[in-house]
């Protein structure tokens, strides 16, 4: 009976308790339904005041807007909608919202989140980058598939249960003005690689890694965040530069948290490491939108964009996939013009791209009703159509001979991209007919105030060849300018015009020299009456400036100095132009970018092969003629240094020191003629003295021909254990050169890079190629052309030094 009685106790006391713990657990899930009901009004904000306001969502790429209850309540036709196909469980939906006028920016969470009330589900919504935010007019518009059925967690995650998605609220976590106090903070200086600890000596640590610098893009930095603090995933980090300005630090990766911690590695982009001044984590300000529909039963469920149904239906394209239609291309402008009133997004790109192509001739053929249809489609376009539309908007009606779309040209001239400045300039010269003279007069200060290559070209173009009187007084003008680029070419023009020069006899002096110069009469630029002024001209000519905006002055004016100037007066002037080179800030507003354009590379390989020329050198592996010898990695900028250096010391830093001796893990390339062995060539790369420095491009010609190659060792470990031999092979004449690339270990040496294989051999000379060439260890005396005179004398000159020498490694 005691235990029968002890057993019943204690049965009650496990009854009780699960009734206690269900009680427990039901209140909570009682209070979290009653608050699930208790619903705020649709599109309610709350949280942070600033005023950011909800628009309203566009749902499945379509032109309606809906407020936050599903009403319409207005159409936009604009704003980039680019993927316009989904799954057939998914829901497009485009949230748009407003943002204040403020006079900081507002500085966003990469990505923002769309949650359902009463549960922890969170679906992500990417930032749109900041052109994106710029073509809808400066509005914040989150593009995102939602899922219509997701998965919910009940009774402490034991259970779970699908729902259908009906509303979300969304939170924007951004930082603006005062940030309060720092819940962490790290101070610089920092280094590269580079573990800073927290300041209060708190739980977290920043690790640094400098992103390599890339001159076509900004820099960036990135980080590593070490914590054992969870909470620091609900923070926003910022990172101050010297000058006090505030960066957002772009989370891209987290590793999984426990409770030792976790990493994030993150990115500060547009700031070198060296100008961050300090790092800090801070809790963001978040505005919180309820209850916004998502779901609307009285519109049918789609899975691709409404627009593209219409223009299946009049392009006749019947039962064609959501695919097909998504990546359809317009096959002719026929097509384009169809759909014009249709097109969204993309497809909107497309058509008026096609249409950009037409020239004057085709759109005049166009029937009346085809090209009222293009020009007053041009002229609704929405003011947040992306700037490529509106440019090829107004391509296509500047062919077609619409002068009133003049003022959008010469706005586009200023606001656009490059390649949007260049598209749109290039379209001005091609109808310059349509251009009066008021026209010409403006396009004139849109020339002097240009600094892009492209947009000076056409408009310069327009000058010398709009016969009008307004273009000749213009170009009257520009010959009187100060800068090089507008003067040589507005004498160009001017001679172009019957007797516009030869007709003012009483030219002032320094337009008499400007003349001689541009049209490169040597016999005036040395009459001793203008000499002295006309070299001091033109040494002053030579800058980086006139390189980039004008290649072809440049390098008339470049064989015009040497030609006509003595020898030390025109190296000097090369010199100043090769530091210059070297000098970011002697190109203006230009960005440093710009320095890998083909205007640069050819001026300073011209200029460098002037040198060459001059004072029998090789400066850079260039050689004496413009071969366009540019295979992989040529390092330019060290190109326009070796030049520097070789005029300062006397001592080209490329060359192979005279007293040089073969070392271990030196390479020797052979240029063997497999006709004449004795007229083979031997090339050095000495690997001591690649260490810490560019792999330069070095050359060998013989008659017309000539091999350039560039070895590169492949790893951090010295001696290198591979290495990247990039050979280019060719005649002097030839633009195109053939271009080869070998990766070699010691134990492929000695090997035969060219021709590429055997089969190639027996070819050689069908093929034109009399010679092969062969990579060897360079203290090897054993060598594809061995018993020739040429090596011996090379292995004596440039052999192995003695025993004792070899004591010490590479003559060290």
């Amino acid at each position: 009976m005691t235990l029968e009685g002890g057993g019943s106790r204690a049965w009650r006391f496990v009854v009780a308790a699960i009734v206690v713990a269900a009680v427990i657990g039901f209140v909570p899930w009682a209070v979290a339904r009653w608050l699930s009901r208790a619903e705020m009004a649709p599109g309610t904000a709350t949280g942070d005041p600033l005023p950011i306001r909800f628009v309203g969502v566009r749902p499945d790429a379509g032109d309606d807007i809906l407020d936050a209850s599903g009403k319409k309540i207005g159409e936009d036709i604009g704003g980039r909608r680019d993927d316009v196909t989904w799954s057939s469980n998914k829901l497009r939906r485009d949230f748009i919202f407003e943002l204040p006028e403020t006079d900081e920016e507002i500085l966003f969470e990469r990505i923002q989140y769309a949650t359902v009330r009463g549960t922890r589900r969170k679906f992500p919504l990417p930032l749109p980058p900041p052109q994106v935010r710029e073509i809808d007019g400066g509005r914040l518009v989150f593009s995102t598939k939602l899922p219509k059925i997701y998965r919910r967690q009940r009774f402490w995650s034991l259970f779970s249960s699908t729902s259908t998605l009906e509303k979300v609220n969304i939170t924007l976590r951004y930082i603006h003005g005062d940030v309060g106090k720092a819940v962490y903070s790290f101070a610089g200086p920092f280094t590269a690689r580079m573990m800073a600890s927290e300041d209060s000596g708190g739980p977290s640590q920043i690790i640094t890694g400098a992103v390599p610098e890339d001159n076509s893009k900004p820099p960036n930095t990135r980080l590593g965040l070490e914590t054992t603090d969870t909470d620091v995933l609900g923070l926003l980090a910022l990172a101050y530069d010297q000058s006090g300005g505030r960066h957002l630090i772009a989370q891209r990766r987290t590793s999984r948290f426990s409770k030792g911690g976790g990493r994030i590695t993150c990115t500060v982009e547009g700031v070198p490491l060296e100008e961050i001044a300090s790092i800090v984590l801070v809790k963001p300000r978040e505005r919180v939108f309820h209850n916004i529909r998502v779901v609307y039963p009285d519109r049918p469920e789609r899975t691709r964009a409404l627009y593209l149904d219409k223009m299946a239906a009049k392009l006749g394209l019947d039962n064609v996939t959501d695919e097909d239609m998504r990546s359809h291309r317009f096959e002719n402008a026929a097509e384009a013009i169809k759909v014009l009133e249709e097109v969204r997004g993309f497809h909107r790109y497309l058509a008026w791209q096609r249409l950009s192509y037409m020239r004057r001739s085709a759109l005049e053929a166009l029937d009346e009703q085809g090209r009222e249809k293009i020009r007053k489609q041009a002229l609704g376009l929405p003011e947040d159509t992306r700037p490529e539309v509106r440019s090829f908007a107004v391509q296509a009606c500047l062919a077609g001979g619409w002068r009133e779309f003049l003022p959008s040209a010469v706005e586009l001239l200023s606001t656009g991209n490059g390649e949007i400045r260049a598209a749109v300039s290039r379209c001005l010269f091609d109808n310059r007919e349509i251009l009066s003279e008021n026209d010409i007069r403006q396009l004139h200060g849109e020339l002097l105030r240009t600094d892009d290559p492209h947009v000076y070209r056409s408009l310069m173009g327009i000058m010398k060849y709009h016969d009008s009187p307004a273009a000749t007084a213009v170009l009257w003008e520009l010959v009187r300018d100060d800068r090089p680029r507008l003067w040589c070419e507005a004498v160009y023009g001017l001679t172009r015009r019957r007797g516009a020069l030869d007709e003012h006899r009483d030219l002032e002096r320094d337009l008499r020299i400007k003349k001689f110069i541009a049209l490169r009469q040597t016999d005036k630029i040395n009459d001793p009456r203008y000499a002295s002024d006309a070299h001091d001209l033109l040494t002053r000519m030579i800058t980086p400036q006139l390189c980039y905006m004008n290649l072809d002055v440049f390098h008339s004016v470049l064989k015009t100095l040497v030609k006509n100037v003595d020898r030390p007066t025109s190296t000097a002037a090369i010199i100043d132009f090769l530091r210059a080179v070297d000098d970011p800030g002697n190109w203006g507003g230009m960005a440093i970018g710009d320095w890998r354009n083909y205007q640069a590379r050819s001026g300073i390989r011209d200029a460098v092969t002037h040198l060459n020329i001059m004072h029998n050198l090789n400066l850079g592996g260039i050689g004496r003629d413009d071969v366009n010898c540019d295979a992989g990695g040529r390092d330019w900028f060290q190109n326009a240094r070796d030049g520097v250096t070789w005029y300062e010391t006397g001592v080209d830093p490329g060359k192979i020191p005279a007293d040089y001796r073969a070392g271990p893990g030196d390479l020797r390339i052979v240029w063997c003629n497999t006709e004449d062995a004795e007229r083979s060539l031997i090339g050095i790369w000495p690997q001591r003295l690649q260490a810490g420095g560019s792999a330069r491009l070095y050359r060998l010609e013989s008659g017309k021909d000539f091999v350039a190659f560039r070895i590169v060792p492949q790893g951090t470990r010295q001696p290198a254990r591979a290495w990247s031999v990039e050979l280019q092979t060719g005649e002097k004449s030839r633009w195109r050169t053939n271009k080869h690339s070998n990766v070699l270990s010691a134990a492929d040496i000695p090997a035969l890079i060219f021709p590429k294989n055997d089969r190639d051999v027996p070819n050689a000379k069908e093929r034109g190629y009399t010679w092969e060439i062969h990579v060897e260890r360079a203290d090897s005396p054993e060598s594809i052309i061995s018993d020739t005179k040429a090596f011996k004398d090379w292995w004596e000159r440039c052999g192995p030094r003695d025993a004792m020498e070899e004591a010490v490694p590479n003559g060290h």
